[in-house]
Formats: structure tokens, C-alpha cells, sequence
């Protein structure tokens, strides 16, 4: 049975990752990380995939070998919203996948003529693998032919692709907000989790994270029921305000912290607030999950790396989906509450 880099990092005690560093003479790794890891390798009697060297004898390569075998990250933005990737988490893949002995460049789909020009373009200039970051509309992914490429999808769609995927867990960012919330001292919290239209697949994650932590800390689900209609529907979130009055609220998307001030709401006078996705726009006073877009983009190049070296291409029958946690960022909506004043009987009782 042929040794795989699996094998090799599982005698080693390191992650794949670290492997592929080592047998690459990255500086990344110290000098005795790297000999003891391509020992190992050695007495396992461990071999480059021959899949991964016959890209060597693809068009263009010799011309690309002074900047290292090309990855193309390649994404889709029909509303023009951006021209270019989302860049913590494109110049992270991009410094890794140099040490790594990569190189990255990017592309808009759009600015290919059709999906099968996509393909022959990535194809002549040698691409061994595509990262797709952000997809408007998915079945434009699908529409082109993937097969002579390693593929790992980066962040989340509408609808699951049949690609490995690494993408930021809304599970961890809802179940982190709502516990920051309680720490903070907040008891009637409310959870407007607006979901996309149409829904990505995991939007409901969200839900799913805040009302576990509910449940953990609370004992049970609270009073005020969360709400989940679609971001469209402003008036509905102003409605569900007016009826359960929360003291703080646990919203999404970022932008309607921003919506709810134009509705005349005074945050935090009137109720705490914090998001579950603090994004590039959102005002800095406002506390919520914080991405980590850097890991994000470091994870997808750490499983394009496996990809190319275990000869995987095209779409796969069962992807494997690696998440990515959130950070935390406080913020003057969401300021610790004070505690109640004492009622009589208490003030006799402490007295």
C-alpha cells in the first residue's frame, strides 16, 4: 500500500499541513522540525503522489516555475458590489500558499467570456487547483468544468456545492453572541436572526447556536420567541420590537444595526444590541462575532494543498466541510448592564 503524506504526518505527530511545509523546505518550520519530519518520511518510505508530479508536464508550467505551481482564487459578483476578492482572506491564502511553494493570483468569473474559456484559460496557464470564495448565484459554479482542477469552495452558499468546503460556522457565531449577551448581564434577549432570499443552507445555523446557548444557560427556551423572517422584511423586525421589548437583541445582518437606528430605535437607550457577523462596514461602536477571515483563507490553501497531493480533482461524491470559529469584538451597544437596585427586603437582608 502506498504511504500517504497522512501517514507520514501521523507518525510524525504533526498536522498535514506541517508535512507539506517540511517536504518543501519552508522556513516557516524550524530547521530540525523540517529534518525530523523528512526523516520520517524517508524510513516510511513515503513518495510524491504521481498525480501531483504530472502536473509538471502540463502547458505553461516550466514558464511558471520561478513563481511556483499556480492556484487561481476565483469568485462572482453580479452586483458589483466588489471587483476583487475579500482581502483578509485572500492575502492570507496568498502569503501561504507562497510558503508553501504556490502561486496565487485571482480572477472575476464575469471576466471570462464563458465558462468553457474559464476552463481552457485556468487550464493553459498551468492552475493546479481553484479556490471559488463568493458566488452571487451558485449554478453559475456549476456551469463550468471543474475536472482538471483540485477545487476547495470558500465560505458559505446558498446551496451545499459538491466541493470540499471551508467556510466560517454560524453555529459558533450565534451560541458565542448569545453567551457575550448573558456575560454582559442581559436576561431578556431576543434573537432576530433574518435569513437570505433565498436562504442560504446554513442560515438557520444561527438560530440553531443562539437558542443552544439559551437553552444551556437558561434552563429552557425564554419568553421572547426568535425571529426569523427574511432581510427584507424591516417592518417585521420593528413590529416583533414593539410587541416582546427586549432588553437586548441579538440581530442579523450587520446591517440592521443600522436599519433599526433609521426606524428611530436608540441603541443601547432603548435595548442593548450585538451582531452575529461584525462585517467591513459595520459601525465601529458595535459589538458582535468578529470572522476570522485570515484563517479562513489559510484553511481553504491547507486543504488545496491536500487536495493536489492526494490527486483529488473536480467534484467529489462526499465533501468534507471544515469550519472556521469567530472571535469577539465588544462595543459601546452592548455596555454591561447594572445590576438592579435593591428592593427593601433585600437592602434589610444585606444589611
Amino acid at each position: 500500500m502506498r504511504v500517504s503524506i497522512k501517514d507520514v504526518a501521523a507518525a510524525a505527530g504533526v498536522a498535514i499541513s506541517t508535512v507539506s511545509l517540511a517536504l518543501r523546505d519552508s522556513r516557516r518550520l524550524k530547521p530540525e522540525t523540517r529534518e525530523r519530519i523528512k526523516k520520517i518520511a524517508e524510513e516510511l518510505g513515503y513518495r510524491r503522489n504521481p498525480a501531483f508530479a504530472a502536473l509538471g508536464s502540463r502547458p505553461y508550467r516550466k514558464k511558471q516555475n520561478a513563481k511556483g505551481l499556480p492556484l487561481a482564487w476565483v469568485f462572482q459578483c453580479t452586483s458589483g458590489l466588489r471587483m476583487a476578492p475579500w482581502p483578509p482572506s485572500y492575502h492570507a491564502a496568498k502569503s501561504l500558499a507562497d510558503d508553501m511553494g504556490y502561486h496565487l493570483e485571482y480572477f472575476h468569473l464575469d471576466h471570462f467570456k464563458s465558462p468553457a474559456q474559464a476552463k481552457r484559460i485556468l487550464y493553459a496557464r498551468g492552475v493546479a487547483g481553484v479556490v471559488l470564495e463568493f458566488f452571487e448565484d451558485p449554478a453559475r459554479v456549476l456551469e463550468v468544468d471543474w475536472t482538471p482542477f483540485s477545487i476547495v469552495a470558500c465560505g458559505a452558499y446558498s446551496q451545499p456545492l459538491p466541493f470540499d468546503t471551508v467556510r466560517a460556522s454560524n453555529f459558533v457565531a450565534g451560541r458565542t453572541t448569545y453567551r457575550k449577551v448573558w456575560e454582559h448581564g442581559y436576561r431578556g434577549i431576543g434573537v432576530a436572526a433574518l435569513h437570505h432570499e433565498p436562504s442560504f443552507f446554513d442560515d438557520w445555523s444561527r438560530v440553531g447556536g443562539a437558542l443552544s446557548a439559551e437553552i444551556e444557560l437558561r434552563g429552557h427556551l425564554g419568553a421572547i420567541p426568535p425571529l426569523t423572517c427574511s432581510i427584507y422584511e424591516h417592518e417585521s423586525v420593528v413590529a416583533w420590537l414593539d410587541k416582546y421589548r427586549p432588553e437586548a437583541v441579538i440581530g442579523f445582518p450587520p446591517y440592521l444595526y443600522d436599519d433599526l437606528i433609521a426606524a428611530g430605535k436608540r441603541i443601547p437607550e432603548d435595548f442593548a444590541y450585538a451582531t452575529m457577523v461584525v462585517d467591513e462596514d459595520s459601525p465601529t461602536d458595535m459589538a458582535g462575532a468578529l470572522p476570522l477571515d485570515a484563517a479562513l483563507g489559510r484553511a481553504a490553501i491547507e486543504m488545496m494543498d491536500f487536495n493536489i497531493r492526494m490527486g483529488i480533482r473536480g467534484e467529489v461524491a462526499m465533501p468534507r466541510n471544515q469550519i472556521v470559529g469567530c472571535g469577539w469584538r465588544e462595543g459601546a451597544s452592548l455596555p454591561p448592564k447594572a445590576p438592579a437596585p435593591l428592593g427593601p427586603k433585600a437592602k434589610r437582608r444585606s444589611s
